[in-house]
């Protein structure tokens, strides 16, 4: 069962918005150790406290569902505020 699941729509073209997602995993990966790897529309995420995480785009949603370790869990409403942040960062750019 994941511990944080966020659902946004948007109205963006998928490959903008692939590519917009890229930029931010790459920071991601720079300051928190989280790795990525996109199969198709789905990104799985893990690493710097994330047991499992997926990343799912449709032509007009946005969804993502995290399981987190131990010590992550204990900082999950900062966490899900953060992605809150930089997803509608990634949909307004």
């Amino acid at each position: 069962m994941s511990d944080i699941t966020i659902s946004r729509d948007h109205s963006m073209d998928t490959g903008i918005l692939k590519g917009r997602l890229d930029e931010l995993a790459a920071d991601l990966k720079k300051k928190y150790g989280i790795r990525s790897r996109w199969d198709g529309d789905t990104c799985l995420l893990d690493g710097g406290g994330v047991k499992k995480g997926v990343l799912t785009i449709t032509d007009s949603n946005l969804s993502v569902e995290l399981t987190l370790g131990m010590l992550a869990k204990l900082l999950k409403p900062k966490i899900e505020e953060e992605i809150n942040k930089k997803i509608g960062g990634v949909l307004t750019a």
